[in-house]
């Protein structure tokens, strides 16, 4: 296996880990899901952020630590990617 391929190898091997069969599914289906659309987004965050602050902060840093370091590594590299992301079409979209 070569270094594109490795490479390859390792990053689904990370989804199967992090996302398991339903994120693996997502790569290979091309077809659009209504619930995905973008415009979707700001009510699916919303929905999220509100679960997240009902935790107190002692049960948010209870489950910080129990992942494992190079899980968190991983999530920490998404949001950063989705930030940056989110931050440059905010801005190069005027």
């Amino acid at each position: 296996m070569g270094g594109d391929g490795g490479a390859i190898a390792l990053h689904l091997a990370l989804n199967a880990k992090v996302g398991g069969n339903p994120l693996l599914q997502s790569i290979w289906q091309t077809k659009f899901r209504a619930k995905d659309s973008p415009q979707l987004w700001p009510s699916q965050i919303s929905a999220w952020w509100s679960q997240v602050r009902a935790l107190s902060w002692p049960e948010r840093l209870t489950a910080l630590a129990a992942r494992p370091k190079l899980e968190l590594a991983i999530w920490l590299s998404l949001g950063a990617a989705w930030g940056i992301s989110l931050a440059q079409e905010l801005m190069f979209s005027r």
